[in-house]
């Protein structure tokens, strides 16, 4: 399935303008958001190949993410830099809920493309 529209949700405007700028330079469509609720509604109105969460935020999770939309066939990558609790702890929640891939903050764009590649 090839990637062209992908939807960023992360809490953190900077990790969301780097993944919309460098991602967006290799001509991917992407759409960011800081809320999961705002995101669950461009996914129901948009066609997204492919989304990008971050799991502790503001409003809402990224677990929230992977529970809602299981079964809708978009891959979804898990990032995180940790919290309450280690990233990779998060991350080893993720994997087990049906994430595509996870990768932990901070991270090199060239392992997110190379992720990204393997889906395309």
């Amino acid at each position: 399935m090839p990637v062209n529209s992908i939807l960023v949700i992360d809490d953190e405007d900077l990790i969301c303008d780097f993944l919309t700028d460098g991602l967006g330079a290799l001509g991917y469509d992407v759409h960011a958001t800081t809320s999961v609720e705002e995101a669950l509604m461009l996914f129901s109105e948009t066609r997204i190949d492919l989304i990008i969460t971050d799991v502790i935020m503001d409003q809402g999770d990224g677990f929230d993410v992977l529970q809602t939309l299981r079964g809708k066939n978009v891959p979804i990558i898990v990032i995180s830099g940790g919290g309450r609790m280690d990233a990779g702890d998060y991350l080893g929640i993720a994997n087990g809920l049906g994430a595509y891939a996870t990768l932990q903050k901070p991270f090199e764009l060239k392992k997110l493309v190379s992720i990204i590649a393997s889906i395309e």
